[in-house]
């Protein structure tokens, strides 16, 4: 687990709420605490969606797509006060854990694992911080490391300035 302080929290709100940065990611939670308390659980609801909607859903991964939720995210922050705080979890979908596994050549099940990186805004700081957590305790820290190494280098790639805490 590491964390981040973000440096230019202006540009990664824009990153996370405004551009298709982070669509690709799952929503595990979202809390937002304006003039009242806003809370998004991403857990899928499979009676929702028609049979032909479902065949194109990854049955594997039980979390509503980030892009479905961002523009209900965004409508909530936006206004002429910022918010009192959020928190925003973000799950990776178990392709994206599978690539991280083979490309470090990592003995891991993806489906065992579930991998997060936390938005959290508190008293004007914004911060993210990468999460892991297996079904099993588990000694090996080489997949969190792998994973905090993947973090940071899409974060400097999405143009997220942050500083290790």
């Amino acid at each position: 687990m590491t964390s981040y302080k973000v440096t230019d929290i202006r540009q990664c709100m824009n990153e996370l709420l405004v551009k298709d940065t982070f669509d690709f990611f799952l929503l595990q939670e979202a809390t937002v605490k304006t003039f009242a308390v806003f809370n998004i659980d991403g857990h899928r609801v499979d009676e929702f969606y028609s049979p032909e909607e479902s065949e194109t859903i990854e049955a594997e991964d039980f979390l509503v797509a980030y892009e479905n939720l961002r523009s209900h995210i965004y409508d909530v922050i936006k206004g002429k006060k910022t918010p009192v705080g959020f928190q925003i979890i973000l799950s990776l979908p178990k392709r994206i854990i599978r690539q991280i596994i083979e490309s470090e050549e990592l003995n891991f099940d993806a489906d065992s694992v579930s991998l997060v990186i936390i938005f959290r805004y508190v008293s004007g700081e914004l911060t993210i911080t990468t999460g892991i957590s297996f079904r099993e305790f588990i000694m090996d820290k080489s997949l969190e490391s792998a994973f905090d190494k993947w973090v940071y280098t899409f974060l400097n790639a999405t143009g997220i300035n942050v500083e290790i805490i």
